[in-house]
């Protein structure tokens, strides 16, 4: 899949995925969404909020939801393959790479890149 046809997704779509009082929604966002999209550290952080605020969830609910690796790109071109597909990063990117997704990178230029792992992962202690 190109860049073009990637989808930046916002907070709201998100949290259908979770909202079991929007059960139609969810079904929708459900069907649309694909490994293939985009998220901002933004959208991560609304989400968590919504979840603990809005829909009351407990904080585990809340990070298993959320349970994802980021790759949160600070600046730099970088390309992310994710299975065979390849996602060509840049300044202020966030892709999840839900576990276990086979994955392998290649800086493009040089790159600042946080990677944030939940729960933490015990072979990192």
């Amino acid at each position: 899949m190109t860049d073009l046809k990637k989808v930046f997704v916002d907070s709201n779509i998100l949290i259908y995925l979770i909202d079991d009082s929007a059960a139609q929604k969810k079904k929708i966002v459900g069907e649309l969404l694909n490994p293939d999209f985009i998220i901002s550290t933004q959208v991560i952080s609304e989400n968590v909020s919504v979840c603990l605020k809005k829909l009351k969830l407990d904080k585990q609910t809340t990070f298993d939801f959320a349970k994802r690796l980021l790759a949160n790109m600070l600046e730099g071109k970088f390309e992310l393959t994710l299975e065979s597909t390849p996602n060509h990063l840049s300044s202020a990117m966030v892709l999840p790479v839900p576990s276990p997704t086979k994955h392998a990178e290649r800086a493009i230029t040089d790159c600042k890149i946080v990677d944030v792992f939940y729960p933490v992962r015990e072979d990192y202690k």
